[in-house]
């Protein structure tokens, strides 16, 4: 009986593995932000002298929700889990749970780029640096994303202090007043010259203050100072400013507030960084030097010269745009689809091909991207006499594509390079 149990076994393990690239090519590719939601905190004066109100910001695109037809048109359900931990001690802080539900009148409304769902819940917590932990389920796929990051929360004082950053990607004024719609996912574009946030400043008295405005791009350079002469009140001040003027490059950048009495000497200073990107272009698009480099695939060598041939970094920009303009099917329509496929297959292959070096540079992801998902996948784990392997199976071409790992590290190269005109890119 053990004898037949183990050939029963070895016969199971050498079968061929038939299986479906994540991604399949019949589906409409969508392409969705990485990690799948926004989540940003802001620290304000407490009425408790050993604490901080500490606001805590989610947003979710609809595009990574999943919508079911009901009757009052589509509704999305998922639940927001978060945790601070000591970081010392891991110790809880604060854990809590709840539920949103989001109603889309239409079915365009649930794949708009532009839709998200906003929720902001506020705790009471001790001052000090947590381990941030948010995860966001949906309710109906079952689905999850998580970002995890440490989380300063401010010591505030009643003498003189300032609060956090808030980013606030409009201002709306009715006859209530101004209403705030925060940046949560902390963006902007290289369009854009303005950068609109909001703050508070703590005083016991009344006085003349400075608030010092810098903006400092990836490689730490000031690019935007501003001084600011206040004079405040006893209590909460609070400021809403916006800088106007600035000049964003692409990649991350940092905004800096420094409070000064008017002697000038500093009192406090707070800062949030924020990442600028190309307008309409995809959030994983914040180093142009990478993103040609990736086209390699798709552009030829003298395209790719053209595009790198000069250090100015808005021609170079203007350049790279027109190229993928010229690729757009559908130049009418605000999505780019040759554009976006692309892009979410250089992410997919670094997601699910990387090992000695980024996925988009191994021989699977030259492969998933040009061609893009495979017909078919056969996975060859464990034969027993060779090493694992995978062939992958394109039919609309009549071809077929062996990968070995040698190394027995997942580090799968090709049997034999593709050659020929038929290797190229294809929707």
């Amino acid at each position: 009986m053990k004898k037949f149990l183990t050939v029963f076994v070895i016969m199971i393990l050498t079968l061929p593995v038939f299986a479906q690239v994540e991604h399949s090519g019949d589906e409409n590719p969508i392409y969705k932000s990485f990690p799948g939601f926004s989540v940003d905190i802001a620290s304000y004066k407490s009425d408790r002298d050993d604490k901080t109100r500490v606001d805590l910001f989610v947003q979710v695109p609809y595009q990574n929700l999943q919508f079911i037809k009901d009757p009052e048109g589509y509704r999305a359900k998922y639940s927001i889990h978060i945790k601070f931990s000591e970081k010392d001690s891991e110790k809880i802080a604060i854990e809590s749970t709840w539920n949103e539900t989001v109603v889309a009148k239409d079915f365009s409304a649930t794949e708009s780029r532009s839709n998200s769902n906003f929720s902001v819940r506020s705790f009471e917590i001790a001052p000090g640096k947590y381990a941030m932990r948010c995860e966001v389920v949906d309710r109906d796929s079952r689905k999850n994303f998580v970002i995890e990051a440490t989380a300063t929360v401010l010591k505030l004082s009643d003498s003189l202090s300032v609060s956090d950053i808030l980013l606030v990607s409009s201002i709306i004024k009715d006859a209530e007043g101004e209403k705030l719609v925060p940046n949560i996912n902390r963006r902007v574009t290289t369009d854009d010259s303005s950068l609109p946030f909001y703050l508070e400043v703590y005083s016991d008295k009344k006085r003349d203050i400075k608030l010092e405005y810098d903006i400092k791009d990836k490689e730490g350079k000031k690019v935007f100072v501003e001084i600011v002469e206040k004079e405040v009140q006893p209590g909460v001040n609070r400021i809403v400013h916006e800088i106007d003027g600035a000049k964003f490059s692409l990649g991350e950048h940092v905004l800096e507030a420094q409070l000064k009495n008017f002697e000038l000497e500093n009192v406090a200073n707070v800062s949030k960084k924020f990442i600028s990107k190309i307008a309409g272009f995809p959030d994983t698009i914040t180093d142009i030097e990478l993103a040609v480099d990736q086209m390699m695939y798709i552009a030829t060598p003298s395209e790719l010269d053209f595009i790198t041939s000069v250090d100015d970094e808005e021609t170079k920009l203007k350049r790279y745009r027109d190229f993928w303009k010229s690729k757009d099917p559908s130049p009418g329509t605000e999505e780019n689809e040759v554009f976006i496929e692309y892009y979410r297959r250089i992410d997919y292959a670094n997601s699910n091909f990387g090992n000695y070096f980024k996925g988009w540079k191994s021989d699977m992801g030259m492969v998933y991207i040009t061609l893009g998902p495979p017909s078919a996948v056969e996975r060859h784990p464990f034969d027993m006499g060779t090493k694992p392997y995978e062939i992958w199976e394109y039919y609309h071409i009549n071809r077929s594509f062996t990968f070995v790992d040698n190394t027995g590290f997942g580090d799968y190269r090709l049997t034999s390079s593709p050659y020929g005109d038929w290797f190229k890119y294809s929707q």
